[in-house]
């Protein structure tokens, strides 16, 4: 994202935005100027679009999307905003929309895109409830009350490109770190000092179950995932029998916390669906010493259960038999027919012959190669033909999604938000192994020096699994979380560069006092 934020802050421009968005709903009310969501009324309104030049014209993306115009849904703001844009830029019929000096574009019903004379305006407020469903309803309701809590962000000015284009995504939640006091650092600080519920009042960090997401992308991959499982249940609901496993493929560095975020995912898809949460059944196949001993841990899951099941099969692209990946041939006949030999040859009278069925079934797939689902795939034509040869090519095309775990490490220069997603998790390991250092308005009392720390650390050779347990082997004391709680250089180093770590304590207590912390 570019490095000055487009969120508008001053007093005077927000509040000339603000009338106009009210100037809009009141149109709304009265049902004034809403193209119709047929299709002829488009077409004509569409042909005729100069006739138009003086009045404000309300459309909903509901509408375009009903005359097949791709445009994303659920999945992120940014995307939906994305896509509107490019169309507005290049499709031939929603460009002549640029002949209009105004009109609204209802994305959802606390979203909106504004055109006014020469500036484009993304009007927005963060739902802290993602359970919250965006409704299309006839009248298009503006939302004009809380308006404080209403970002608007600057699309377009003039000449100047649409910034999405410019950076391939248009990323709300970095525009709102770098809008927040003193940017990302400040964000990160006050995550730890105060909590999610505090911050959340003061930008959108967004929440899925007990997930606290920071970055857009990670969020998108996450919210199309849990509308695939949410389609594949409408299925079993309809009474469609025998199917196939929905298969998803999770990567991240190891201890990225995998299995926690689909745990996660399933705890949130079965408290919205009212469903009991009876958990994941994991198998780690590394593990295992053959492949009859993965049928057994299936054949060993309640196949009578008529719900949808979940099962986590962590590193399932270990080596089998000295084969590198030599397990996803073995993923296959589940994956595509939802069935496997059963064990010792064990006749299932309701599969027939000698395979038994895994129906109504997700499947997560986690990774061990690969950090990512892209590096899980060959760079080179020697890599492609191994991979062709252990079934790669095939267990790929049975894929219905893919979730990619963002590192607590920087990736690279320009990601700044690292120190968010460290943030999120030290604040997660406060909460749940230093609950003492919490005070009566849930503020951690902790060093300052050691959050620079934690925060700026140049590794954590674990990703999350080790600042968790650095917090986790802390011997904390007077309710407070000092430089002397933390596990001696020896402990520390299992987890952290210890000499990196204490360097950037003592930097910070010279810039503040030019003497120790407590």
């Amino acid at each position: 994202m570019s490095s000055n934020s487009s969120i508008i802050t001053d007093f005077h421009k927000r509040r000339i935005y603000f009338k106009e968005l009210k100037y809009y709903a009141d149109m709304v009310e009265n049902e004034k100027n809403l193209v119709s969501d047929t299709q002829n009324t488009f077409e004509f309104f569409i042909h005729n679009v100069d006739t138009f030049q003086g009045e404000n014209v309300i459309i909903s993306l509901s509408i375009l999307r009903k005359l097949d115009y791709k445009i994303s849904q659920d999945v992120g703001i940014d995307n939906t905003v994305d896509d509107f844009m490019k169309l507005y830029h290049y499709n031939d019929k929603i460009s002549e929309l640029k002949k209009l000096p105004r009109f609204l574009i209802h994305v959802n019903e606390f979203t909106y895109i504004i055109k006014m004379e020469d500036e484009i305006l993304l009007f927005y407020q963060v739902l802290n409830n993602l359970e919250r469903r965006s409704s299309f309803v006839k009248s298009c309701p503006i939302h004009t009350h809380n308006l404080e809590n209403y970002y608007i962000i600057l699309l377009e000015s003039g000449t100047k490109n649409y910034i999405g284009y410019k950076y391939g995504v248009l990323d709300i939640l970095n525009e709102e770190y770098e809008s927040y006091k003193q940017g990302y650092d400040s964000v990160a600080k006050d995550i730890i000092l105060y909590g999610f519920d505090y911050i959340q009042k003061m930008i959108g960090l967004r929440k899925i179950g007990d997930l606290i997401i920071s970055d857009s992308e990670e969020l998108r991959q996450l919210m199309s995932i849990i509308k695939s499982i949410e389609r594949y249940y409408v299925l079993i609901q309809s009474g469609k029998k025998s199917l196939k496993p929905l298969s998803i493929v999770v990567f991240g560095p190891p201890g990225s916390g995998k299995s926690f975020k689909v745990k996660n995912i399933v705890r949130y898809f079965a408290s919205n669906k009212k469903l009991e949460d009876k958990g994941i059944y994991t198998i780690n196949v590394s593990q295992l010493n053959s492949v009859e001993d993965f049928y057994e841990k299936l054949a060993a899951m309640d196949d009578e259960n008529p719900g949808i099941k979940f099962v986590f099969i962590d590193e399932f692209d270990a080596a089998y038999e000295g084969e590198p990946r030599g397990w996803l041939k073995y993923y296959l006949s589940i994956m595509e027919d939802g069935e496997y030999p059963s064990p010792h040859n064990e006749i299932q009278n309701h599969s027939g012959g000698n395979m038994r069925k895994i129906n109504n079934c997700v499947l997560f797939f986690a990774g061990a190669t690969s950090t990512s689902f892209k590096n899980f795939f060959p760079k080179t034509k020697e890599e492609l033909l191994t991979f062709q040869n252990i079934k790669g090519t095939d267990f790929v095309s049975r894929i219905k999604g893919a979730l990619d775990i963002i590192s607590l490490n920087q990736n690279n220069l320009e990601d700044k938000s690292y120190i968010i997603r460290r943030a999120i998790v030290l604040r997660s390991a406060l909460e749940e192994y230093a609950r003492d250092i919490l005070d009566d308005n849930n503020k951690a009392r902790i060093s300052d020096a050691l959050i620079d720390a934690f925060l700026y650390a140049s590794s954590y050779k674990n990703e999350a699994r080790s600042l968790m347990n650095i917090v986790m082997t802390s011997n904390i004391y007077d309710n407070y979380y000092s430089i002397s709680s933390i596990p001696d250089v020896r402990q520390l180093a299992l987890h952290i560069d210890a000499e990196n770590f204490y360097s950037l304590i003592d930097s910070n207590l010279k810039r503040r006092f030019g003497q120790n912390d407590k």
